[in-house]
Order: C-alpha cells, then structure tokens, then sequence
C-alpha cells in the first residue's frame, strides 16, 4: 500500500471500517461458536456457507441466518 495513492488508501480504510462496523458482536460471535461446539458444526465449512474467513466476520444482519443453520443442523442430529 505504500505505492498507492492517497485516496486509494483512504477508500480502502473506510471499507475496513464499514466491515468492523457492521460485524457481529463479541457476544454474539460466543454465541454462534457455543453453538457450533453444541450441534458438532465443522467451523470451516459454517464459515464457508457463511461466505465469510472467521465468526467475528459475520455480518450483523446475517446473525439469525447464521443461529438459524446451526439450529438446523442441531434439528437434523
């Protein structure tokens, strides 16, 4: 990023921020991997129908989706 130009620097830092934003919160990312833990969920592969690298990226408005599948998960067990 040292190359980059200014502007393109400061785009970059407001996606970041918008991301952190409207990310879940720490109380709700120890709610989904509690349940993760509970249903025997592979992380990786939640992560992965989730669209996102790790928990703490969900987005907020895809928490009850999230909640929803492993609830899922734990009705088909």
């Amino acid at each position: 990023w040292e190359d980059a130009a200014p502007a393109n620097k400061d785009a970059h830092a407001a996606i970041m921020a918008q991301k952190y934003r409207d990310a879940i919160s720490a109380q709700q990312v120890e709610q989904i991997q509690q349940l993760i833990v509970e249903v025997g969920a592979n992380i990786a592969l939640f992560c992965k129908y989730m669209k996102v690298e790790s928990v703490p990226d969900i987005p907020a408005s895809q928490f009850k989706r999230a909640i929803d599948a492993l609830e899922a998960k734990r009705a088909k067990s």
